[in-house]
């Protein structure tokens, strides 16, 4: 049984297996066509996937197709590959059956985009666990987070009147924040405790006041010899 394709790569008839016969018959597509990844398995390691059409039998698989990515170079690039049952745009080489590109990708009825924003104030990037990198444009309300699909946090925001650079754990109980608005840096633990450790150092703390207060028991120790010294020292 063999198959013939139009210049749009749709069914006129006759059809060959691509991997078999398709080279000895050097039939030509010439434009774009839809395609579903079936396989990522490059054994080259090049990043290629495999693809079926709708217009073969879902047991025929095109030849191995490179990825016309945003970028690539030697041990350097964007590194996003489609999954198995994504839906991507092909283009063959002079026509060539044997010779398939990925160039674009594609959303649909089933796979939908992460999110929907018809005013282009909020693009994003997300993968298959859930990880996202969000860029807000919104005006006034401009901002940049990082976020694990199990809820951690990395936020830089610029909104105007509450700057901040903030890092904030799932469970909203532990947080560093950065308020460049008020000039503050803020560590706290609502659960837990905070620790500062320098083994082979020396932590430092100079400010113009120093205010260390304890709800419960306060613990001041030293192995060695303790100095206190001040213009007035008050122990009460």
């Amino acid at each position: 049984m063999s198959q013939e394709l139009d210049l749009r790569g749709l069914l006129e008839g006759r059809v060959k297996t691509l991997e078999n016969e398709v080279e000895g018959t050097r039939q030509r597509v010439y434009g774009v066509t839809l395609g579903t990844v079936t396989s990522l398995l490059d054994p080259k390691g090049l990043g290629r996937v495999k693809v079926k059409f709708p217009w073969l039998s879902s047991q025929v698989d095109s030849a191995w197709a490179r990825i016309a990515t945003a970028w690539a170079g030697g041990s350097r690039g964007t590194y996003l590959l489609p999954e198995v049952d994504d839906e991507v745009l092909v283009a063959f080489s002079h026509g060539d059956l044997k010779h398939p590109y990925i160039i674009g990708f594609l959303w649909n009825d089933t796979n939908r985009p992460p999110e929907f924003s018809p005013l282009l104030e909020r693009r994003e990037l997300k993968s298959k666990s859930g990880h996202r990198v969000i860029f807000d444009d919104f005006t006034g309300l401009q901002g940049l987070t990082l976020e694990s699909q199990g809820g951690h946090k990395i936020k830089l925001d610029d909104t105007i009147g509450g700057m901040q650079i903030s890092v904030t754990d799932s469970s909203h109980n532990l947080s560093l924040v950065i308020d460049s608005t008020q000039g503050t840096i803020s560590i706290t633990s609502k659960v837990g405790r905070i620790e500062l450790n320098a083994a082979a150092g020396q932590i430092s703390l100079n400010a113009t006041s120093v205010d260390v207060h304890a709800t419960g028991a306060l613990s001041l120790k030293g192995d060695g010899a303790v100095t206190i010294n001040g213009a007035t020292v008050r122990i009460n």
